[in-house]
Formats: structure tokens, C-alpha cells, sequence
């Protein structure tokens, strides 16, 4: 599963105190409509889009 790196840079800064449990995910996906994330790459401060570079933020 993939997030796009603008949602990725959104997610990195209001969450970046976060443990990034599973309830703060699905709060983050209900907020910002997103349907698919990774937690790991949120952690890491990087994603992998399909079809693009990835993308370190």
C-alpha cells in the first residue's frame, strides 16, 4: 500500500510525536480521506509511489 508523498509530508509533521498506532492511522485516514497508507514509510520519512521515484521528505 502507497500514500502520495504530499499526504506523506502531512502525515510526517502532525504526527511527528505520534506512535503511529493503529487508532492515530485511522484517524489520519478518515481526516484526510486517504484510503491506503504505510505506516513504515511514514516513520521513515519516505515513500514509494508506483510509476515515480520515491520521494524522501
Amino acid at each position: 500500500m502507497f500514500v502520495a508523498w504530499r499526504d506523506l509530508r502531512f502525515a510526517r509533521g502532525r504526527f511527528a510525536q505520534s506512535s503511529l498506532d493503529d487508532a492515530t492511522v485511522a484517524a489520519w485516514r478518515g481526516t484526510a480521506g486517504v484510503t491506503a497508507v504505510t505506516p513504515v514509510g511514514i516513520a521513515q520519512g519516505r515513500a514509494t509511489v508506483p510509476g515515480s521515484d520515491a520521494v524522501a521528505v
